[in-house]
């Protein structure tokens, strides 16, 4: 009987993808993922660190794995990630209990616990649940932002190179992703260091050729590195949906300079009306911190009134969370908690109100939904439209028709709660696997 072994991985899908090569790694060692509470011979854990509130997670599910240690159903603790570079000396005294702290990405340090016989080359064990598959093009970041722990954890832009992403992005469309998500902590600066220049037109042409993918999205668009070149080229192919996730983190000019964001509100507005000129069917999904130091309440209500003059489907926001050693932590006029929490919730609600009409404009229409759970015995069906990035974004609900997990269908909208639509299919676009 193989070994049981279980991997949990914490924050974001760049934290992901490395799960999934230690994953790989572990199932080609002869050992084997484990179901539900299965006593196993080993648990990863890989951490994110990036803000208080991810390292109180992950205090929380040490502790966890710590006390099923003690009682035997855990081996071995292993913990690598974000944590090995922010934070590790704390927790290691915080916990004797981890047999080993495996530095990031470090692939090899992990194999060697394993087994004393190397595989040679890394690939990757999907971990997702939907027809979908991550694609990190690049580690690290180079753009300092004030506020940010990203360089200190994960250090200076590192691109992977064209060719390897090609044959890594072939490998998945193998395994049965039919949306290939292009992620990176900075996706537009991609190529800097190696060709130095930025090369992501040229990657998506790439990308674009590999047969087996229906959707390629883009997340992390960085707005001051986006240009006509860029918005052009996605144009240009079919296959990358025209739903960009693009994080701003706020619209007052001071408060951006602040943030060392290296762009304006002109330049926001500039790159939104870009992508509209060039593809009217365009739609946003955005990220904001409320409460940044310095932040008044006409800076917040400028950032009210922006959601509304620029539309943005999909938004997330944050209350603004200090964080040593960041150049932010220092700057003077501290916004308090509950001030940041309150407009955190004060500009999701102007948001919610906001989706609902957004949404209801699909009303009546036919879209594109890529199936994640299908039950036909009961007639009920759940997937995502084009413009919802995995994991985070709405779902569509719809009934009627036959269709498999995996197909592309078409579905007439109905209705719409909160960020969810419903619907009734009308035809499959393209089985499964065909």
């Amino acid at each position: 009987m193989k070994k049981k072994f279980a991997i949990v991985s914490l924050g974001c899908p760049k934290n992901l993808v490395d799960s999934e090569t230690f994953c790989d790694i572990a199932i080609r060692h002869g050992y084997e993922q484990a179901e539900g509470d299965e006593s196993c011979e080993f648990v990863l854990i890989n951490t994110c660190s990036f803000i208080h509130d991810a390292v109180e997670e992950l205090r929380y599910v040490l502790k966890t794995h710590c006390e099923l240690k003690s009682k035997g159903q855990v081996k071995r603790i292993y913990v690598t990630g974000c944590i090995m570079n922010r934070g590790l000396k704390w927790m290691q005294r915080s916990f004797p209990e981890v047999d080993a702290w495996i530095g990031i990405k470090d692939f090899t340090a992990f194999e060697k616990l394993l087994s004393s016989n190397t595989l040679g080359s890394y690939q990757r064990y999907p971990l997702t649940d939907g027809p979908y598959a991550y694609l990190k093009i690049s580690d690290g970041c180079n753009n300092r932002c004030s506020y940010c722990t990203i360089p200190s954890i994960r250090g200076k832009l590192k691109s992977t190179k064209m060719e390897d992403l090609v044959r890594e992005s072939i490998y998945l469309a193998q395994t049965g992703a039919r949306e290939l998500v292009v992620i990176a902590q900075d996706t537009t600066s991609y190529g800097r260091d190696l060709y130095k220049k930025r090369m992501l037109s040229e990657l998506l042409k790439r990308l674009h050729e590999v047969p087996g993918f229906d959707w390629i999205r883009l997340m992390y668009l960085h707005p001051g590195h986006v240009d006509k070149e860029l918005v052009k080229t996605i144009a240009a192919l079919p296959k990358i949906v025209h739903a960009f996730e693009m994080p701003l983190q706020h619209c007052n000019d001071k408060i951006l300079y602040a943030m060392n964001r290296k762009y304006t509100k002109a330049d926001i507005i500039r790159v939104y009306e870009m992508f509209k000129t060039e593809m009217p069917d365009s739609v946003f999904r955005t990220t904001f911190i409320t409460g940044f130091p310095g932040e008044s309440r006409k800076d917040f209500l400028e950032l009210m009134q922006f959601i509304q003059d620029y539309p943005f489907l999909r938004m997330g926001v944050f209350a603004y969370s200090r964080e040593y050693p960041t150049p932010a932590f220092d700057l003077p006029d501290q916004v308090g908690e509950r001030a940041a929490i309150r407009r955190k919730e004060e500009l999701l609600g102007l948001h919610r109100e906001l989706s609902i009409q957004y949404l209801s404009e699909y009303v009546g229409k036919e879209l594109d939904v890529l199936v994640e759970e299908a039950y036909p015995d009961e007639g009920d069906y759940f997937g995502r439209a084009w413009f919802d990035a995995p994991e985070i974004d709405g779902l569509v609900n719809f009934s009627g028709g036959d269709a498999d997990y995996g197909d592309l269908v078409k579905v007439r909208i109905d209705d719409v709660i909160d960020i969810d639509l419903y619907g009734t299919m009308k035809g499959i676009v393209s089985k499964y696997n065909e």
